[in-house]
């Protein structure tokens, strides 16, 4: 359902006004704790065995695998006496296996188990307590909207995981190169000269062009990186003149660019050396994971001033359509 969102500055009576936010409170408020339960759930700390425990989990697993509009009837299997399962059989949710593949199931293998526990009156909670003194509408736009939220989280998470082990693969394949190899054999001496100007930082490097090729000259060995003589060239009396031509923001770039133009050799480990930073390394990234690929994404639970979820009202299905007589909770 698509939905369309607007950002308005209202101007109406108090009271609507103190209604107005008094809803949208309470509904970020209850959808923490919805969340908070799910989680929970997930997590295996909800039931007293562990037969119940991990019927728990499959039930929360099921309902953020499955459209949301089915969450308010699903989480009554754990909240409400004498659940009825036939429904719950027949929905299809999308979950990942133990090996983390994607894979299609039903409700036929925790519904029973659940509306046994139900007919017993053995819940997880009373839905009356948490929920109860919401109008059942308002209750339904909870639960549907955090199986929503944590679904949406979850998507982000497999997404990640997904580019986490391609970065890693293409990372593994590009170090397995011979050419490579030799390279990274070098890569402690750069890092170390790095750190010592820098702090690290690929930018401070690449700003620092007088510092670096001064390190350069001063190290003909690494001129022999790919078992050519160990001589650093000078730069030829055209490129000196080019360099003393050129513009002063300008003459740190014209005088890297004569300086590798003499050293191919140093220009093509400078440029391996560039590259496994910006690809793998990535000093830049302030936010990122331990092995310098994208931070995983952290899940933000929902505040009504900091990180508000918006409460979403129907129109009315009749005509004219509009929200002249909007009732709020």
């Amino acid at each position: 359902m698509a939905v369309k969102n607007y950002q308005v500055r209202l101007h109406h009576v108090p009271e609507t006004l103190e209604a107005l936010w008094r809803t949208h409170k309470i509904f970020n408020d209850r959808l923490r704790e919805i969340l908070a339960l799910l989680f929970r759930m997930r997590r295996g700390e909800c039931g007293e065995s562990p037969e119940d425990q991990a019927l728990y989990r499959e039930i929360a697993l099921f309902i953020t695998g499955c459209p949301s509009n089915n969450a308010p009837y699903l989480l009554n299997s754990v909240c409400i006496k004498n659940w009825v399962p036939t429904t719950a059989r027949k929905i299809k949710a999308t979950i990942s296996d133990p090996n983390g593949e994607l894979i299609e199931v039903t409700g036929e293998t925790w519904a029973e188990r659940a509306a046994q526990l139900s007919a017993h009156g053995d819940l997880l909670f009373d839905k009356r307590e948490i929920l109860g003194d919401l109008t059942p509408a308002m209750a339904q736009v909870v639960v549907r909207e955090a199986a929503a939220y944590l679904s949406s989280y979850e998507s982000l998470v497999r997404r990640w995981e997904r580019e986490h082990e391609r970065w890693l693969e293409e990372k593994a394949t590009w170090e397995a190169e011979p050419e490579h190899k030799l390279y990274l054999e070098l890569r402690p001496r750069f890092t170390e000269f790095e750190t010592n100007i820098g702090g690290g930082l690929l930018t401070e490097r690449r700003h620092r062009w007088g510092q670096y090729l001064i390190w350069l000259g001063q190290n003909p060995e690494l001129a022999a990186w790919r078992g050519g003589p160990a001589v650093i060239n000078e730069i030829e009396q055209e490129g000196n003149k080019r360099i003393a031509r050129a513009a002063h923001k300008r003459k740190a770039q014209i005088e890297a660019e004569e300086f590798f133009k003499a050293n191919p050799e140093l220009k093509a480990l400078d440029a391996l050396h560039g590259y496994y930073e910006r690809k793998f390394v990535r000093r830049r990234k302030t936010k990122k994971h331990l092995d310098g690929f994208d931070h995983k994404p952290t899940f933000t639970q929902p505040d009504a001033l900091v990180h508000p979820r918006w409460y979403v009202f129907n129109g009315p299905q009749t005509k004219p359509a509009g929200y002249r007589k909007l009732n709020l909770p």
